[in-house]
């Protein structure tokens, strides 16, 4: 059975993980737990009111969620395939969260000059939270 499981593409892998572990939904909670920052994200949101979202760093999606909880679109990037397929699982029926699997730094281009070209003039709000041992994009 392991060798079966570790032949599935890491997408697939990830989609089981999600169905098979709920457990590891939560996470350590939205913002890594953070009340602080649920607070204060709560706030900007409320004071600038942005046309959509954007974060870089999925992971398990419990910060996403949270954000996709105000109704607005929101552009989660995840780089890793394990992640993105458990993320995947976790919002198939999530309207208004569009995943990404990409590095972030491709997929905010890309955003900028296409999904999102028209929102120059509008606030959106970003969380840059994509890191993955040595891979740190929020210097570019």
């Amino acid at each position: 059975m392991e060798k079966a499981v570790a032949s599935l593409p890491h997408a697939a892998i990830g989609a089981f993980e999600y169905v098979l572990y709920p457990g590891r939904r939560s996470g350590w909670g939205p913002f890594n737990g953070q009340r602080s920052r649920q607070e204060l994200f709560n706030s900007l949101v409320a004071r600038f009111a942005p046309v959509a979202i954007i974060e870089t760093g999925t992971f398990v999606g419990t910060t996403t969620e949270f954000m996709a909880a105000t109704g607005l679109p929101i552009y989660s990037v995840e780089s890793d395939p394990r992640s993105y397929g458990f993320a995947r699982a976790r919002f198939w029926r999530s309207h208004n969260v569009h995943l990404l699997r990409e590095d972030s730094r491709t997929a905010l281009r890309n955003l900028f000059q296409g999904r999102l070209r028209g929102v120059a003039n509008r606030s959106l709000f970003v969380y840059l939270d994509a890191h993955w041992n040595n891979n740190l994009p929020l210097a570019e």
